[in-house]
């Protein structure tokens, strides 16, 4: 097949789903807080079923730094700084909600786990492939907590973004995940629906000349 016909067939499947990288569902300073709900599975352990709290800054209108904290029945998954520190950045991002003041973008920071770049498809729908360097994972299998299992694993994966009206992000993500202290791999997949906040500047009037 001649390139020509192989460039024609590409632009006529880029028209038809309507990608436009110019289109901007996101812009900098966004901040999402999301419920999710997930499934996930190592080699050596049965499904576990979690829920859980994601916070999300765009630091730019296409990459996005997130911190998510997550809990089933005997399962808990968080940032390398514990909860203490997914804590620490949900106080932090509801104060600055009602403060109205910007959100400190460094705090956030340091406080995440993963990053994502986006993509948008169309006004409504974008996806985004996701990569977390580490986080922290407990398991046990029992009910009392004598023998827990500790992860700490790297994920990489990619979600789909539907935007929801004007405030609202629905997502649906899949992630591998790989964990440096355990020769075993897993999985993930889920949900996670919330509420898009805009943080801008307050443009300022400029001083009347009465010259």
């Amino acid at each position: 097949m001649k390139l020509s016909k192989i460039a024609h067939r590409l632009f006529l499947i880029l028209t038809m789903i309507n990608i436009n990288l110019s289109i901007a569902q996101t812009t900098k300073n966004d901040f999402i807080i999301s419920l999710l709900s997930k499934n996930l599975k190592y080699n050596e352990q049965s499904a576990t079923f979690a829920v859980g709290l994601k916070a999300e800054y765009f630091i730019s209108p296409k990459l996005s730094a997130e911190t998510q904290i997550s809990f089933g029945k005997y399962y808990l998954q968080s940032p390398v700084t514990l909860t203490p520190g997914a804590i620490v950045t949900e106080i932090a991002a509801l104060y600055t909600l009602y403060s109205g003041k910007k959100f400190p973008t460094v705090v956030f920071l340091l406080f995440a786990d993963r990053f994502s770049y986006t993509f948008d498809l169309t006004s409504k729908i974008s996806v985004a492939p996701t990569l977390c360097l580490i986080n922290f994972e407990m398991f046990t299998d029992k009910g009392i907590y004598e023998e827990l299992e500790f992860y700490f694993p790297a994920n990489v994966g990619l979600k789909m973004n539907f935007r929801l009206g004007k405030n609202f992000m629905l997502s649906v993500f899949a992630n591998a995940k790989i964990p440096y202290n355990k020769p075993i791999l897993g999985y993930e997949f889920g949900f996670s629906c919330g509420r898009i906040f805009k943080f801008t500047k307050k443009t300022q009037a400029e001083p009347i000349n009465f010259e």
